[in-house]
Order: C-alpha cells, then structure tokens, then sequence
C-alpha cells in the first residue's frame, strides 16, 4: 500500500508523473496516435497495470517505465543532483514503420521539445532533459510473450532532477 504522505513529497514519483501527464498525453499529435487507454503508466492504482494478453484494441501501446540511475545525488554547494532515466516503450503490432513507429517516435520526441519545462516542479524540483535520449527498435517477426508482433521501440529518456540542498537534507522536506 502507497504512503500518500510520502509518494506526495517524492520527487522521483512526482517528475515521473509529469513526463506521463504533462509532457507525453499533453501532446496532442501522440495521443491521437496512440489513443489513451492504450498508456501503460505505473504511478495508478493498478498494482499490475500491464495485459496478460493483448488484442489489436490495445495497439499501439505505449509504456513508460522507470529504468533507474544512481542512487545518491552528485552535490553541489547548494543543491543534490539526481540523474534518473526513464524508458518509453512502443509496440505496434504493425510491421510498416511508416503507419505507426515513425510517427510515434517522432511526435515523442517533439513533446520532449516542446513540453520539457512541464518537469520541473516549482518551486524546489528543477529537471532537465539530459542528452542523447536513445532508441532502440526492433522487429523480429516473432511474437513475444504477450502475444503482440510489429515494431517496437525503446527510448531511453535520462533526466536530471535537482534539489535545493537543504531541502533534500531536510527531516521533513517540503518540495
């Protein structure tokens, strides 16, 4: 069970939720690609947001996962500095990168251009979008475990969150 008090204060959680929320479903040209239902987040309440098996109503997909980083900040004289990467993956379940891989790769790329300032959270979260964000695609023709074939993709989103430094060395932060 989630602590509210402490997912609130999270900044991990918090820029997560803004890369989902308020720079990837606030660009309208992707979710007219890649229609919302079909957003696989992991900041709900579904503790196993993921389809066991997927139909063609449920493609494309679009994931956006976690991927880690280090642990403990990088310091500066007034702040801690995190470097957290997030992945987004596409799958298709076409084999023509011209109907969907392209398109929603590209229009991914272009809500990190132009929304990126969605993640940081005033007045004590500042995130940058570090470069290169990588991507890897494949398409094997077969199918995975899931059951889904086509395209998919693997973009690689590293962002940089700081913190003031009292705040994060605070016993109770307020961020």
């Amino acid at each position: 069970m989630t602590n509210v008090a402490t997912a609130a204060l999270d900044p991990f959680s918090r820029v997560y939720k803004a890369l989902v929320d308020d720079v990837l479903k606030a660009h309208r040209p992707l979710a007219k690609l890649v229609n919302v239902a079909n957003w696989i987040t992991f900041e709900g309440d579904s503790e196993d947001p993921e389809f066991s098996a997927v139909s063609d109503a449920d493609m494309p997909e679009l994931q956006v996962r976690p991927a880690g980083g280090p642990i403990m900040p990088s310091w500066s004289s007034s702040s801690a500095r995190f470097d957290k990467v997030f992945i987004v993956g596409v799958t298709t379940d076409d084999h023509r990168v011209k109907d969907l891989l392209f398109p929603i790769t590209w229009e991914i790329a272009r809500a990190l251009a132009i929304h990126s300032d969605a993640l940081t959270i005033k007045p004590h979260i500042n995130t940058e979008l570090l470069n290169p964000i990588d991507v890897s695609e494949s398409n094997d023709l077969t199918e995975n475990d899931r059951g889904t074939r086509g395209w998919t993709a693997i973009l690689g989103i590293p962002l940089r969150i700081t913190i003031a430094k009292d705040k994060f060395l605070a016993e109770e932060p307020e961020l």
